[in-house]
C-alpha cells in the first residue's frame, strides 16, 4: 500500500508535460473509454490534502492491482489530472498560465459574463488603515461603485494610531453604510481612538509603508506587525461572514487611483465563475507604466515546470508575464494593492498571515503561499496615480 501511494505521487509531482512527451503510446478507442471509467474515488488519493486510510480500505481490490500494475490504468489517470489542470506550459517562455477555451479570449464575453455573475455573488472589501483619510475619501467612492456590481458586499477596515481623523471618517462611512466593520481595538467599531503603539524589538515606533528606513529586524517586525493587523480582519470574515461571503478583495488605502475601470475588475472576476479551482486573483495594477508592487509578486521559476540548460534564462519576468502576455500567469504569491480571493479557499482551514522565522518579505506572500491556484491577470489593468509615503 505504501508503495502505491508512493508511486501514485511521484506521477502526480512530476512535470506530467514532459513525463507525457516521452511516451510513445497507442492509444486505442477501447483506452479512451477506460480513462471516462476511472472512479472518483481512485482520484481523490492523488489529490494533495485529500488522501485518507478510510478511502484507500474501501476500494475495490481489483482497481487497487490496477493502480499498482496497469500501465493503461495509471497512464489515464495521469492524463485525466492533465486535462482537468487550471494551467498549462507556455512552450516558448516555459511559464504556467491559465488555460482557456476560445470563448474566453474574448475581453467583451468576460466582462458580460463577471458581472453577471457578479450580481448573484457577495464580496467584502478588508483593509488596514492609518492617517489615509485623505485616500479614503477617494478610495470609498470606488469601493462603493464596485460592490453596487454585487449582490450584497461588506468593508472592514483594521484601523490604529491614526491621527488625522481616519477613524472618525470610518464611522460616517459606517453611518451610511451598515455593513462596514471598523477593527484594531475593543470592542468592534469603537468610536474611541485606537492607540496600540506598537514598537520594533529595537524600540522604533511602527509606521507604514515601504519608503520607511528600517534595519533587518525591524523589516521582519514589520511584516509581523502587519500579519497580525492583517488576521484581524480574517478572523473576523471566519466567525461572522464565512457563510455569507464569496469573495474577499484586498485593496490598498494608502494609493491614489485613477477611477477603476470596472469592466477591467468584471472581466477578472469572471474567471472565479469558469474556474473552481481558482483561489486568488490580483490585478495589473500600474504605476508610471510599470508593475506595482514589486515586493509580493513572485514568479515561479521555469526550472519548476522544464529542463532549463545552461544557456536558458530561468526568470520570468514583468516583461514577459505582464506586458508581453494577455493570459493570466500562474504565481507563487501576488497582491498588486488590489487582489481577489475566494473566501472558501481561505476559509475551510482557517488562513492567516504567519511569517516563518526571521522572513522579511511582503506579508501577502505568508498567506498566498498556502494557497494553490494563484495568478495576476494582465486583463485588470488598473492605474495608480499617486504612492503616499507616511511620515
Amino acid at each position: 500500500m505504501i508503495g502505491m501511494k508512493f508511486f501514485a505521487g511521484i506521477l502526480v509531482s512530476c512535470n506530467v508535460l514532459f513525463c507525457l512527451s516521452m511516451l510513445h503510446v497507442h492509444l486505442t478507442t477501447d483506452y479512451f473509454h477506460q480513462i471516462r471509467k476511472i472512479p472518483n474515488a481512485i482520484l481523490s488519493i492523488n489529490r494533495p490534502g485529500r488522501t485518507s486510510r478510510s478511502a484507500v480500505t474501501q476500494l475495490d481490490p481489483e482497481l487497487i492491482e490496477k493502480k499498482s500494475s496497469d500501465f493503461s490504468y495509471g497512464h489515464a489517470e495521469v492524463l485525466h489530472l492533465q486535462n482537468s489542470s487550471m494551467y498549462f506550459v507556455h512552450t516558448r517562455e516555459r511559464m504556467p498560465l491559465m488555460r482557456r477555451e476560445n470563448r474566453e479570449l474574448d475581453q467583451n464575453y468576460r466582462t458580460r459574463i463577471g458581472r453577471d455573475w457578479m450580481r448573484t455573488k457577495t464580496a467584502v472589501f478588508v483593509a488596514s488603515v492609518r492617517n489615509a483619510k485623505e485616500r479614503l475619501q477617494k478610495n470609498v467612492v470606488e469601493l462603493h461603485r464596485l460592490g453596487k456590481l454585487f449582490k450584497d458586499y461588506w468593508m472592514i477596515f483594521v484601523e490604529n494610531d491614526s491621527n488625522d481623523g481616519t477613524r472618525e471618517f470610518l464611522h460616517d462611512v459606517r453611518r451610511k453604510h451598515n455593513q462596514a466593520v471598523i477593527l484594531g481595538c475593543t470592542p468592534i467599531n469603537s468610536r474611541a481612538p485606537c492607540k496600540i503603539n506598537i514598537t520594533y524589538r529595537s524600540g522604533k515606533v511602527h509606521r507604514p509603508g515601504w519608503g520607511q528606513q528600517r534595519t533587518e529586524e525591524e523589516l521582519v517586525d514589520r511584516g509581523i506587525t502587519m500579519s497580525v493587523l492583517r488576521n484581524m480582519y480574517l478572523n473576523y470574515i471566519y466567525d461572522n461572514l464565512a457563510d455569507k461571503v464569496d469573495l474577499m478583495i484586498s485593496v490598498d488605502p494608502d494609493l491614489e487611483w485613477d477611477p477603476w475601470s470596472l469592466d477591467n475588475i468584471a472581466q477578472g472576476i469572471y474567471y472565479f465563475s469558469a474556474k473552481p479551482k481558482l483561489d486568488v486573483l490580483c490585478a495589473n495594477s500600474r504605476f508610471r507604466n510599470g508593475l506595482y508592487d514589486p515586493c509580493s509578486r513572485t514568479y515561479f521559476s521555469k526550472k519548476r515546470f522544464c529542463s532549463v540548460t545552461e544557456y536558458d534564462r530561468s526568470i520570468i519576468t514583468d516583461e514577459i508575464a505582464i506586458n508581453r502576455n494577455s493570459i493570466p500567469v500562474k504565481v507563487e504569491s501576488c497582491y498588486q494593492a488590489f487582489a481577489v480571493y475566494r473566501v472558501s479557499s481561505l476559509a475551510k482551514d482557517r488562513l492567516h498571515h504567519y511569517p516563518a522565522p526571521a522572513e522579511r518579505s511582503c506579508e501577502h506572500n505568508t498567506l498566498a503561499r498556502r494557497l494553490r491556484e494563484i495568478y495576476i491577470d494582465p486583463g485588470m489593468r488598473l492605474v495608480i496615480k499617486y504612492l503616499f509615503n507616511h511620515a
